[in-house]
């Protein structure tokens, strides 16, 4: 179950991709992202909108390769029509990190999870990143500061993804667990340059909370009507 916390009844309720949203405040502070490579083999119990936990085989991502895992938003886990899932943690299992590579962590809206390739995909944020040295281990990438809400997934296949866009300083190569073996995640695909990887996800899972969102306090920063205005960012190297 997510868990659930109430907040000030809002009336208006948020239409798909039109609520990729963040709370403004008189000082706003920036979403942060700090990674915890210490918690080992431990997925989450609750809270849970997408989670694929098997693996069979590694990814590497290296210089002029970004890897991308889509994902949704279930209207099951929501028991109000205003409420909105408020992004607190994503875990994803390396094989291994090595000390010393810089890489950013992008998050995206996109009108469809198994579509060929990401070009409708419209940046939500991205974070710049340095990974530490670990073993065959769930990271996880924790989200504070200025909360990001996410609405719930319609049923035409919308939804979301997190990419790690590595710039190749590292002397190893990190190497993302995935499954290969069918169709395991239903929700979504993962994808390399951003091209589908058919059948295949990462070993991932997405943490958050159910909230209903304070009137006024609403910042937009993804409409889908601007999805052919803003392509898929791609890092040129």
């Amino acid at each position: 179950m997510i868990k659930s916390k109430t907040r000030t009844h809002t009336t208006a309720k948020l239409a798909l991709f039109a609520a990729v949203l963040a709370f403004s405040t008189s000082a706003q502070a920036a979403t942060i992202v700090t990674m915890d490579t210490s918690i080992g083999q431990d997925w989450p119990t609750s809270g849970i909108a997408a989670i694929q936990e098997t693996s069979n085989n590694n990814r590497d991502g290296r210089d002029n390769r970004n890897l991308t895992q889509t994902f949704q938003i279930p209207e099951s886990i929501f028991n109000d029509t205003n409420e909105v899932f408020q992004l607190d943690t994503i875990y994803i299992e390396f094989n291994n990190m090595n000390n010393g590579h810089n890489f950013d962590l992008r998050l995206f809206s996109l009108p469809d999870t198994r579509a060929s390739n990401l070009n409708d995909a419209i940046e939500i944020n991205s974070w710049s990143l340095t990974t530490s040295s670990t073993g065959n281990q769930i990271t996880t990438f924790n989200f504070s500061g200025d909360p990001i809400l996410l609405d719930r997934t319609d049923g035409n296949g919308s939804g979301y993804a997190f990419q790690l866009d590595d710039d190749g300083t590292g002397t190893t190569n990190f190497q993302i667990r995935w499954q290969s073996a069918g169709d395991v995640y239903s929700g979504g695909n993962a994808y390399e340059e951003g091209s589908r990887r058919a059948s295949n996800d990462f070993t991932f899972a997405v943490e958050g909370t159910v909230v209903i969102p304070e009137p006024g306090t609403l910042v937009l920063l993804g409409i889908a009507g601007i999805a052919g205005l803003i392509g898929f960012r791609r890092r040129k190297r």
